[in-house]
C-alpha cells in the first residue's frame, strides 16, 4: 500500500495559517483556564490540518490482479444446436476455476444483447446476421476499472457486418477465441451488400483510372454522362455515392438538380465534385444549387450594372414587373464581395441603385425595395447615355468580371440623337476595356435589330430575345453563369505544392505528407462551417468537405485524370486515397432502420423489410415495391405489403438456382424513405457449404489482442500477467472528522469548563472548635 497525494503544494496553506490561528488563539480565551485555552488550540490546528490534508488529495494506492472475463457468444442463425450446447459446456467448466474472479455473458446476433451474470437470458431481436465489432466494442465497454479485463469470444467467425478484426485492434482487452462450427446457412437467398457509386464524367473517354480505383475496393461503378445521369430520386437512392468529374453546371438538367439536393441533405447520400476546366468557377456553378451543397464557393467577384429601359411601352404585357423580378432575382445571386447596380433609362439615365457592394441579406432586402420601387413614363427611348454612364461605373471597379445587362423592348432606343455608328464605338470600348454586355429584347414585336447589331461587333457581346416576358428571370441567371464560365475564371495553372491541414485518420495508413505536386486546380473560397482536410501552397482548399443534411459533401478542386495531376496518377497511393474517400464520403449503413430479410420456400423467394423511424419506433403505414430482374433478364415488379408491426413483405416465383437484383421501395405518403439494391443468390440445398469456421480471422482477432486461440475452461481464468491499481480517496473520511472536531472547537470556545467543574466540585465544611468559649 502507497500513500499519495494528488495536490500536495496545498500543505503550503498549512504553514501559512499557523501563525493567525496563534495569534488569535492568545488574545481570545483569556478568562479561561490555560489547559483549556492549549485544548481549544490543539482543536484547532487539528480541523486545519485535517482539511488541508482533504485538499492535498490524499489517497492510499494498491494493486489488483482480479479479472472480469465478458464470454461473447454468438448466437446467430449459423451457430448449430450442437455449437450452442458445446459453448454453454464451456462457459459452465470454465466458471468451476473462476474463484473470486468475476464473470459476464454477452449474446450476440446481429447486434449484441444486455451483458448479465451468467445463467441470466437475454433477448436478440435478430439472430438472422452476425456483428463481432459491435459485440467485441460492447463487451469492452462493459468492464469495470477495478478489473483486469478479458474477453472470451465464442464463434464461427463468419461476420455479416462490421469488422471485427478492426475493432479487436481498437481494443486493448486481451481476447480469446474458442471457435464453435457452424451449420450450412439454409437461407436461399443471401443478400449481397456492395455499396454502388454512380460516376458521371464529362469527357469522352469513360471508365479510366478513377473506376479502376474504386473497383479495386469492391465498389460497384456505374459509370454514365451528365446526358445519361437518373432523374428522379427513387433512381439516384439507388446509389450510395454520386461522384462529378469535371461536370459543367450547363449539362445538369433543372430535374437532376432537384433531386440531388433531397438526395444529400435527407436521405444521406453522398457527393464528391472533382476539378477541372469544366468545374466549379469555370463551370458556372456560381449561385446554383450545386454550389449551394458544396463546401466551397466562388472566389472571384463581379461587378453588374443592370440597365432597364423605364419607357411607357414596358408597360405592356408587364414587361416592367419581369424586368423588377429578374433585377431582384440577380441580386440573391450575389456573393459579399460583389457590387451591383441598377440604372434606369428613358430619355435620360438615373441611378435607382449605384453600384455597391452585396455584403449581407440586409442590404439585398434594401437593393429589393429600391428595384420594387421602379415606375415607368411616356418619354422618348435614349440608350447611349445609359451604356455611357453604366460603362464609367464599372471601369472604376478592380472586379474580376465586369459585366453589363440592357434589358429593352427595344422601341427607338437611339431617340433620333445617335447613330449607330456611336453604339458600335461606344460598344468598342467597352469591350476592349473588359467590360462584357449582354442585351436582352422582351415581348413580342420588339426590335432587336440594334441589339443584334451590337452583338455582332463583338463575341463578348451577346444578344438575347425573349417572346414571353416570364422567360425573362431565366435569361439573367443563364447569363451570367455563361459569362462566369466562357472567361474560364477561377483557373490557377503551375507548379503547386500540397499540404495536408486536417486528415484526421480518413487516410490512414496513407502518408498524405507525401503527396506529388499539382499543376492546377480551381481557385475557390472555403465556406464557414467546412472543413479543410487539404489545401495548396497559397492556402486555397484543394480537398474539403461538410455536412450537408444527413450526408457529405465533397469538393476536389483539381482534376482526377488530366494533365493536372500527371503525377498523382503516378503516385503509390492513388488508387487508396480514391477509394478511401469514397467510403468515407458515401451513405452510412441504413441496417439500423432497414432490415431485408430473404428466404426460399415452396418455389418461391419471399423479402422482409423491417422498417424503424429516427426514434427506433416500428415504422407503421408505408408502401413499398420490390423491381426483381433476374439472371435472364426477365424483369417484374410486385407490391411490399405490410402484415406485422413495422413489416412489410412479398413473395415472387424463382423458377432456378442463380443470381437476380432486387430494388427496395419504401414511401411514407409521398415522402421517399427507402430505395436501396440488393444483389440476391439463389442457391439450391445439395450445394450448400459444409459446417465451416473463418479460422483465419478468428486467429487475427486473438493474434492482434495477445489473447489466445482455442484456451481450455482451466486456461479462462488463469492468473493475468498484469494488474490494476486500486485507489482509495481519503478525503470524504478526514472532512467527517473535521466537521466533529469543529463542533468540539466551537464547545471550547463558548464554555468555561474550569468554573463548571468547580461549582460541580463538593464544598468542604469547617470543623467545630469544641474548645472555644463564648466571650
Amino acid at each position: 500500500m502507497q500513500l499519495e497525494m494528488t495536490q500536495p503544494f496545498w500543505l503550503a496553506a498549512l504553514l501559512l495559517a499557523l501563525p493567525p490561528l496563534v495569534y488569535f488563539w492568545r488574545r481570545s480565551l483569556v478568562h479561561f483556564a490555560p489547559w483549556q485555552r492549549n485544548v481549544s488550540l490543539a482543536v484547532r490546528i487539528l480541523v486545519v490540518a485535517l482539511l488541508v490534508t482533504a485538499i492535498c488529495g490524499v489517497q492510499t494506492a494498491t494493486t489488483s490482479r482480479r479479472q472480469c472475463v465478458v464470454f461473447v457468444v454468438d448466437r446467430s442463425a449459423s451457430i448449430s444446436g450442437d455449437s450452442r450446447r458445446a459453448a454453454d459446456a464451456f462457459m459452465a467448466e470454465s466458471l468451476r476455476h473462476a474463484g473470486d474472479n468475476r464473470a459476464l455473458v454477452l449474446p450476440f446476433a446481429t447486434e449484441p444483447a444486455t451483458v448479465g451474470d451468467p445463467g441470466t437470458n437475454s433477448r436478440l431481436s435478430d439472430t438472422r446476421g452476425t456483428d463481432l465489432a459491435s459485440a467485441i466494442a460492447a463487451a469492452g465497454a462493459a468492464i469495470a476499472e477495478t478489473y483486469v479485463p478479458k474477453i472470451v469470444l465464442l464463434s464461427d467467425g463468419y461476420q455479416t457486418t462490421g469488422d471485427g478484426v478492426a475493432a479487436a485492434e481498437r481494443t486493448t482487452v486481451p481476447i480469446s477465441v474458442k471457435p464453435l462450427p457452424g451449420q450450412p446457412d439454409r437461407e436461399i437467398l443471401v443478400p449481397v451488400l456492395k455499396p454502388r457509386v454512380l460516376l458521371v464524367e464529362a469527357e469522352a473517354a469513360l471508365g479510366g483510372r478513377l473506376q479502376k480505383a474504386l473497383e479495386s475496393d469492391l465498389i460497384d461503378v456505374d459509370v454514365r454522362t451528365p446526358a445519361a445521369m437518373p432523374q428522379s430520386l427513387a433512381e439516384l437512392q439507388g446509389y450510395d455515392l454520386v461522384m462529378l468529374c469535371n461536370v459543367p453546371a450547363a449539362s445538369l438538367s433543372g430535374e437532376m438538380l432537384a433531386s440531388m439536393q433531397p438526395y444529400v441533405h435527407d436521405l444521406g447520400g453522398g457527393l464528391i465534385v472533382t476539378g477541372g476546366k469544366r468545374s466549379f468557377t469555370a463551370g458556372g456553378y456560381r449561385a446554383t444549387p450545386m454550389e449551394e451543397m458544396l463546401p466551397v464557393a466562388s472566389s472571384l467577384s463581379l461587378a453588374m450594372v443592370l440597365v432597364i429601359d423605364q419607357s411607357g411601352s414596358m408597360e405592356e404585357e408587364g414587361r416592367i414587373d419581369l424586368a423588377k423580378l429578374a433585377g431582384k432575382q440577380t441580386v440573391d445571386m450575389l456573393g459579399p464581395r460583389d457590387l451591383i447596380g441598377v440604372l434606369g433609362f428613358q430619355d435620360e439615365s438615373r441611378w435607382i441603385c449605384p453600384l455597391q457592394l452585396c455584403p449581407d441579406e440586409e442590404t439585398k432586402q434594401r437593393l429589393h425595395v429600391q428595384i420594387d420601387a421602379i415606375t415607368t413614363a411616356y418619354a422618348r427611348t435614349n440608350l447611349y447615355p445609359a451604356m455611357q454612364t453604366a460603362f464609367e461605373a464599372l471601369q472604376k471597379t478592380a472586379a474580376d468580371l465586369r459585366h453589363m445587362i440592357v434589358l429593352t423592348d427595344g422601341t427607338d432606343l437611339t431617340a433620333g440623337q445617335h447613330k449607330a455608328a456611336d453604339f458600335e464605338e461606344l460598344t468598342r470600348r467597352i469591350v476592349q476595356s473588359g467590360v462584357t454586355i449582354s442585351t436582352v429584347a422582351v415581348g413580342k414585336g420588339s426590335d432587336v435589330k440594334l441589339l443584334q447589331d451590337l452583338a455582332g461587333i463583338d463575341a463578348r457581346v451577346h444578344c438575347y430575345y425573349r417572346d414571353e416576358p416570364t422567360d425573362v428571370p431565366a435569361v439573367f441567371a443563364d447569363d451570367i453563369r455563361r459569362r462566369l464560365a466562357a472567361g474560364r475564371l477561377g483557373l490557377v495553372e503551375g507548379s503547386v505544392d500540397v499540404k495536408v491541414v486536417d486528415a484526421s485518420g480518413v487516410f490512414e495508413p496513407l502518408d498524405l505528407e507525401g503527396v506529388p505536386r499539382l499543376s492546377g486546380y480551381i481557385e475557390t473560397l472555403p465556406k464557414q462551417s467546412s472543413r479543410i482536410v487539404l489545401a495548396t501552397d497559397l492556402g486555397q482548399p484543394l480537398l474539403a468537405w461538410w455536412r450537408f443534411g444527413r450526408g457529405l459533401s465533397v469538393a476536389y478542386t483539381s482534376e482526377v485524370e488530366g494533365p493536372w495531376t500527371e503525377r498523382w496518377q503516378q503516385w503509390s497511393g492513388f488508387d487508396g486515397f480514391w477509394a478511401q474517400l469514397a467510403r468515407y464520403a458515401m451513405r452510412k449503413d441504413e441496417s439500423k432502420r432497414f432490415r431485408l430479410h430473404a428466404g426460399w420456400r415452396g418455389g418461391a423467394a419471399r423479402v422482409v423489410v423491417d422498417a424503424f423511424d429516427s426514434e427506433s419506433e416500428y415504422l407503421n403505414g408505408a408502401t413499398g415495391s420490390l423491381d426483381i430482374t433476374s439472371s435472364d433478364s426477365a424483369a417484374w415488379k410486385t407490391p411490399l405489403v405490410q402484415f406485422a408491426p413495422g413489416r412489410y413483405g412479398a413473395a415472387f416465383p424463382v423458377s432456378a438456382p442463380g443470381e437476380c437484383r432486387v430494388d427496395v421501395t419504401l414511401r411514407l405518403r409521398d415522402r421517399l424513405l427507402h430505395a436501396r439494391s440488393h444483389g440476391l443468390l439463389i442457391r439450391s440445398p445439395e450445394r450448400l457449404p459444409p459446417p465451416a469456421i473463418d479460422e483465419s480471422l478468428l486467429r487475427a482477432i486473438a493474434n492482434s489482442t495477445g489473447g489466445r486461440f482455442d484456451p481450455q475452461p482451466a486456461e479462462v481464468f488463469s492468473p493475468p500477467e498484469t494488474a490494476v491499481r486500486l485507489t482509495t480517496s481519503w478525503w470524504p473520511y478526514l472532512l467527517t472528522a473535521a466537521a466533529l472536531l469543529f463542533v468540539l472547537d466551537v464547545a471550547l470556545k463558548r464554555i468555561d469548563l474550569s468554573r463548571d467543574i468547580a461549582e460541580k466540585r463538593p464544598k468542604k465544611k469547617r470543623p467545630r472548635n469544641r474548645n472555644r468559649f463564648p466571650v
